[in-house]
């Protein structure tokens, strides 16, 4: 009879002496497998891969700074209190890793590995002058630095670039040229045709092919809380082009309200008393006053198509085309984006609440301004000398430190050229000096000793090399 004996959690093993009990083991390396950190590829990170390269891409997609941002950001916060995902990769389980470290070579301090397969993967992104900056200080949206602690010197926010758009015409854009492609609506979740024709009704009976004359129409939709927890249509405002009114209806939801929040809505209990029209009415109304090669504006319209259940081909949303945080993800509000460039108040009665036909307006008119302007105007992420002077201007940041503490990681820390003996969670280190042996044999000696921890090293060259174990 084998010997055997018991495994840490109580389970019997055979052990050495006699046959290896196959499920047992697969069971303790799966159970292995949860307590371990792992880097999952994206699209994007794929595409952006440069060494070793697919064998089905050819040419890497250097991806911005700011998803490296997102993706360092991602090792450091647990997914459930992470503010906005990376685009790069799926950084799963990291808040097991006993371990998270973050180098950043800085202009001069070369990394050089000669085990090609030391990393995991090896991301390609556009280098910067303003590298160390677009790392260590997080973009902050409006309602982010109205929540985030400000009682001591380490966690205000740093004022930084906005850019001054106006400085620097460009050709003017169509609105063909402004329309999400395929790959944007999937990314930003609108309602789509090819993955959700089971869930939402197509917009149109039929669809024609779209043209530098097809007509706009501005699209906005104002919601109620209902019974189930869920936010349903109960107005719904288009405008054409001219800013006529084309459709302005009341919709009754189908399940009771429990809270109309007036307050942003603008609807009150009054306005829908008597009330007949369904969204299956509003759905109708529009197959009647859209034609079939309309385009659709709006902000994060992929809130209202799916509140209306319906999805559209031909979109325009102001919230991507416009953008000042300098991270996709990170979206302006339609309110700061039109008095920004419009020089418009919008959504300050909060007694009457907001207005869907003000905010249709202010979101064709945004659209109307950046055809004229051009495809850069008012997107800080598109060209680089933009980026650049965005650094330099009024945006809002909050050194990488208080944010990530912020978020309850308690250790975490920043080091200029200087790595502490005593071992450190979670740290970021930055090596501005020349002396690229000291950083290479921190990294290597760093990597080398890996367990349940995850490492990072950006270069200055544009190469971001990551690896979980």
């Amino acid at each position: 009879m084998d010997p055997v004996t018991t495994d840490t959690d109580g389970s019997e093993v055979l052990t050495n002496d006699g046959p290896t009990n196959l499920r047992v083991k697969r069971a303790i390396q799966k159970r292995e497998m949860k307590m371990t950190p792992r880097v999952v590829l994206l699209q994007k990170g794929y595409e952006a891969l440069s060494h070793p390269k697919p064998v089905d891409i050819l040419d890497p997609k250097p991806v911005d700074v700011s998803d490296v941002q997102s993706m360092i950001l991602a090792c450091l916060i647990p997914s459930n209190v992470l503010h906005a995902r990376p685009l790069i990769c799926d950084v799963q389980r990291s808040h097991v890793a006993e371990r998270v470290t973050i180098f950043v070579m800085d202009g001069g301090v070369e990394f050089v590995t000669t085990n090609a397969y030391l990393f995991q993967h090896v991301i390609s992104f556009q280098p910067t002058v303003h590298l160390v900056e677009r790392l260590t200080l997080v973009p902050m949206s409006q309602s982010q630095t109205k929540k985030a602690p400000n009682n001591s010197s380490e966690n205000e926010i740093v004022i930084k670039k906005a850019g001054d758009f106006d400085e620097e015409p460009d050709d003017p854009v169509s609105r063909i040229e402004l329309l999400l492609t395929l790959e944007q609506l999937v990314e930003n979740k609108f309602p789509c045709q090819i993955h959700d024709e089971k869930e939402f009704f197509p917009s149109l009976d039929y669809y024609s092919h779209v043209m530098d004359v097809s007509p706009m129409f501005s699209l906005d939709c104002e919601m109620c809380l209902t019974v189930d927890q869920e936010y349903e249509v109960t107005r719904i405002t288009v405008i054409n082009e001219q800013e006529d009114v084309v459709l302005e209806t009341f919709c009754l939801p189908k399940k009771q309200i429990i809270d109309y929040k007036t307050e942003f809505s603008g609807v009150r209990k009054e306005d829908l008393e008597g009330l007949e029209t369904t969204i299956e009415d509003v759905r109708e109304m529009l197959k009647t006053i859209l034609p079939p090669d309309a385009i659709l504006i709006g902000q994060s319209l992929e809130s209202d198509l799916k509140a209306l259940g319906i999805y559209h081909p031909y979109i325009i949303d102001t919230s991507i085309i416009y953008n000042l945080s300098g991270n996709r993800a990170i979206k302006t509000s339609l309110k700061n984006l039109a008095k920004k460039f419009l020089g418009r108040m919008i959504q300050t009665d909060h007694s009457r609440g907001h207005c869907s036909q003000e905010d249709a307006v202010a979101a064709l008119n945004l659209v109307q301004l950046k055809m004229k302007k051009g495809i850069k105007f008012g997107d800080v992420v598109l060209s680089p000398e933009k980026k650049e002077r965005w650094w330099r201007g009024s945006s809002l940041y909050m050194p990488i430190t208080p944010y990530v503490r912020g978020k309850g990681v308690k250790e975490f820390s920043l080091f200029y050229d200087y790595v502490p003996e005593e071992c450190v969670s979670r740290s970021m280190t930055v090596f501005s000096s020349n002396n690229s042996r000291i950083a290479n044999d921190t990294v290597l000696k760093t990597v080398s000793t890996l367990k349940k921890s995850i490492c990072v090293v950006v270069t200055f060259d544009g190469r971001c090399l990551i690896t979980a174990k």
